[in-house]
């Protein structure tokens, strides 16, 4: 398969007719963004460690370096990606699996963005 009809068939999908999917898919990329902003203004750059993970039972239970809490994002993008390719793929075989896929990336993105929210709080 060549370049062309990769993207044809991208194209093609199925997926482009599918107002939920696009929708949520949208707001999760949407959340995603919005945890890059907050952690962008609310984070400044110092030689000393920060809270990286918060423990309801323990409280801080991670300090690290401040550029490792932007991990958060990357891992919200990461589930995005493999989430969208696996309900791709089941989307044509059965629908409710890529319905429910897509649900959860957008789910975990709520998360990461409470998450990240908590943590910039006491910052």
């Amino acid at each position: 398969m060549n370049k062309g009809e990769l993207l044809k068939k991208i194209k093609n999908h199925e997926i482009w007719e599918s107002k939920f999917s696009l929708l949520i898919i949208g707001l999760a990329i949407v959340v995603n963004i919005a945890i890059w902003i907050i952690l962008y203004f609310k984070i400044e750059p110092s030689s000393y460690p920060i809270p990286l993970h918060y423990n309801i039972y323990t409280g801080i239970d991670a300090i690290d370096y401040w550029y490792k809490i932007f991990i958060i994002p990357g891992f919200g993008i990461t589930v995005i990606l493999i989430n969208v390719i696996i309900g791709l793929f089941f989307n044509l075989k059965e629908k409710i699996i890529s319905y429910i896929m897509y649900t959860a990336a957008m789910i975990i993105q709520i998360i990461l963005l409470a998450s990240s929210i908590i943590l910039t709080l006491g910052l």
